[in-house]
């Protein structure tokens, strides 16, 4: 697996020094993204770029741009799941550009980031134990993670082919590192390989039709480890809502490995109003075996994700309409193996059959209306509504889980002038949302019901799956011209949100960012 990461980190740094290099490599023009207002509104238009189709990037009218930016997250608080930490920090660096190579476009976007997660329980051996993979390791030791993240992502598109034709590829390359630091400690590495390709039919100038492909491939190698050997923590095999296995000592060697298939179609209309339509269905087998010298089948999902969306678009002379629906449907499969050793050919699998199934559904609105300035704007309101349900199920023993919650934000932003001279802008923001839940349970009629998963794990991912709380944000950005001279635009962000509930033990949750950056 350490393989893999090396060649990421070299293709990482051509990608930051093609990004950085790129306004060398385009013809001198005017910077129309010189402010963060500016930048957000080219952002809110493009809705090829929005969608999961790189083919339809040259109907959106894309410029060139460069952006670096880079700084510090803090996150605090008791509310949060089991799994997540009880403070952390992050250092981030995220680079992104736009380039035309003749008549071709090509965008990019390269992210880092060093995260120290403090006081995480009840997760020993995966990165990432919010991705969709109920099969892993679990203690209740309070333990501390270090992280890193390298994120690459691209866009090429053609320009039309006989008029009518324009293909497109999108990739994605992410490598991830972590490593618990408690015993059962773990170190594991995990990378995911993405790949779309694309192609849209334009009949003529308002109509676009787009079909595209999708792969991924995962995989993460978790081994984990026991320095003091003169006392065995206790850890749980997690097999869902409470079922597990308990084990002393130094835990397991996981091996995830998975594939991924699905496709998207979309519809795109523009005219008096920019309409783009899309309906993308994904289906993602991935098994888990343990040891890598004597591998043993121990379990698989099949994840299947259904996604539908709406985006509405007008830009006037004098206002901004935007509009998004979005829903989906997300079913997961977890299935068993049943398994005996053989001392001539190893671990042999006898039966599989799915045991637990656990499915979300999430429905989104959001209108934003922005007051137009130029290239900018002059302020924005935003206004969101988010719909969840989620229903898990171990079939036997039947268990169950479930949460239902609706949540409604608020917000604005408000582009002060400081002055024409260098282009200051003070760009600030507030928000406000909260969140209502509906209904939800946590039944468990499996074995153990002592077991600490089960009556502090599950029961407290359910509490705060349940809890009504409120969250309340502020965000200032300010930015100037690097000089007259240069079209180089230097800024500072600060990002601030609160969230409070009144429920269970809970109390509250702060984040805190601040990055400084530069665009050309």
């Amino acid at each position: 697996m350490r393989k893999y990461i090396k060649p990421i980190i070299i293709f990482a740094q051509y990608v930051l020094l093609l990004l950085m290099i790129s306004p060398v490599l385009r013809a001198q023009e005017n910077n129309v993204l010189s402010t963060p207002a500016a930048y957000e509104s080219y952002k809110l238009g493009s809705l090829w770029q929005q969608s999961t189709n790189a083919a339809g990037s040259l109907i959106d009218n894309p410029v060139q741009f460069s952006e670096l930016n880079a700084g510090y997250k803090l996150v605090n608080g008791s509310f949060h799941r089991p799994q997540e930490e009880a403070k952390g920090s992050s250092i981030f660096i995220d680079t992104e550009g736009s380039i035309k190579l003749k008549k071709a476009y090509v965008w990019g976007r390269f992210k880092y980031s060093r995260d120290e997660k403090k006081d995480v329980t009840y997760n020993s051996s995966i990165i990432d134990p919010f991705r969709g993979m109920p099969y892993y390791v679990a203690d209740s030791l309070p333990a501390n993670w270090s992280n890193q993240r390298y994120d690459l992502q691209f866009r090429v598109a053609t320009p039309k082919l006989r008029n009518v034709i324009s293909l497109g590829l999108e990739g994605s390359y992410k490598a991830y590192l972590g490593a618990k630091q408690r015993d059962p400690r773990t170190e594991n590495y995990f990378y995911t390989l993405e790949l779309k390709p694309g192609i849209v039919y334009s009949p003529n100038d308002k109509h676009n039709i787009g079909l595209n492909l999708k792969y991924a491939s995962l995989k993460e190698e978790s081994e984990m480890s026991q320095e003091n050997r003169n006392v065995d923590p206790v850890y749980y095999e997690l097999y869902g809502l409470g079922t597990a296995v308990k084990g002393l000592g130094s835990g397991r060697t996981t091996n995830y490995v998975g594939n991924e298939i699905g496709g998207g179609l979309q519809y795109n209309y523009r005219g008096a109003i920019n309409l783009l339509f899309g309906a993308n269905y994904s289906a993602k087998v991935e098994d888990v075996e343990i040891s890598f010298s004597t591998p043993r089948d121990d379990s698989s999902t099949k994840d299947q994700i259904w996604n539908t969306n709406l985006t509405l678009y007008t830009n006037g002379k004098e206002y901004t309409h935007y509009l998004k629906l979005d829903y989906q449907d997300r079913s997961i499969d977890g299935i068993q193996y049943v398994t005996k050793y053989d001392n001539t050919e190893g671990w042999q699998s006898l039966y599989k059959s799915i045991r637990s199934t656990y499915k979300t559904k999430t429905a989104k609105a959001l209108y934003t209306l922005m007051a137009n300035r130029d290239e900018e704007y002059n302020w924005r309101v935003d206004a969101g509504v988010n719909y969840e349900k989620k229903n898990d199920t171990y079939i036997l023993p039947y268990s169950v889980k479930n949460a239902e919650n609706i949540a409604f934000s608020l917000g604005g932003k408000k582009n002060f002038v400081l002055s024409d001279k260098l282009t200051k802008r003070l760009l600030v923001g507030a928000g406000v949302a909260y969140n209502k839940n509906l209904s939800g349970e946590y039944n468990y009629n499996g074995q153990h019901s002592d077991y600490s998963v089960v009556k502090y794990f599950e029961q407290t991912d359910l509490n705060y799956l349940i809890s009504d709380y409120y969250t309340v944000n502020c965000s200032a950005v300010y930015s100037q011209r690097y000089n007259e001279i240069t079209n180089a635009n230097v800024f500072a962000k600060f990002n601030f949100s609160y969230s409070k509930t009144s429920d269970f033990d809970f109390s509250n949750r702060t984040r805190a960012e601040f990055s400084i950056g530069l665009n050309f």
